[in-house]
């Protein structure tokens, strides 16, 4: 299978990529965990998913995500969250590294919509 080449102007949302900290509340005592942006201004895009792909993860954990394609940095492994431009958090499942030897390579990342517990 050839792999996709993306133009440049395709690549046209920004997001932060980052790990998580946790932080204690000093009025409640509780850990609350936050953003911590490793990198800034990654552009990606958006990749949908054909209805084939859809029926393909229903049930599985991965019903409820979306996919970015960005370009390739082997740190984006080691990442948590991703963080979009309207200040969207999500949880990073899966990061799908393209680690050949072509010149110009991409990455896909899937991800759910982060779930805030306050005071948890």
């Amino acid at each position: 299978m050839v792999a996709k080449i993306y133009k440049p102007h395709e690549l046209n949302k920004v997001a932060q990529l980052g790990t998580t900290d946790f932080k204690r509340n000093e009025f409640t005592g509780v850990n609350l965990s936050t953003f911590v942006p490793q990198f800034t201004k990654i552009h990606y895009t958006s990749i949908k998913r054909t209805i084939e792909q859809k029926v393909g993860i229903l049930g599985t954990e991965l019903e409820h995500t979306i996919m970015i394609v960005v370009r390739h940095n082997p740190e984006f492994e080691e990442m948590e969250k991703v963080k979009v431009a309207n200040g969207t958090e999500y949880d990073i499942v899966d990061v799908s590294a393209d680690d050949s030897d072509n010149y110009i390579t991409y990455d896909i990342i899937t991800m759910r919509k982060s779930e805030k517990v306050e005071g948890a």
